[in-house]
């Protein structure tokens, strides 16, 4: 099954309406797993990651906190599945809509 196809079938089969709990690959999830759950563009999700782990190296846990929890190691990309959940159900929402603001002003 070429990677297309798993993406399009782990997708077709979340539900978002549902808890994520359980629906998600465990330890870790990849990028656009956390793209369709939060309903953004991959570029999004990288974009903060990579703002998550300057963040963290840097000290500053406070900005950290407003972005996707990623471990980068190389170009990899790791979302540890819990750390997402924790982030998504608490800052996670707020800090998208506000993402999401930013990106249609900027568009604009």
């Amino acid at each position: 099954m070429t990677i297309a196809l798993k993406r399009t079938a782990w997708k077709d089969g979340v539900d978002l309406t549902a808890p994520l709990k359980g629906q998600l690959p465990e330890p870790y999830m990849k990028p656009w797993h956390a793209a369709h759950v939060m309903g953004v563009s991959e570029s999004t999700v990288y974009d903060s990651a990579k703002r998550f782990d300057a963040a963290m190296r840097s000290g500053d846990v406070e900005a950290a906190s407003r972005e996707v929890p990623c471990i980068i190691l190389g170009s990899t990309h790791n979302i540890p599945t819990a750390a997402f959940l924790m982030w998504w159900t608490s800052a996670g929402l707020t800090s998208l809509l506000a993402l999401a603001r930013q990106e249609e002003e900027a568009a604009s």
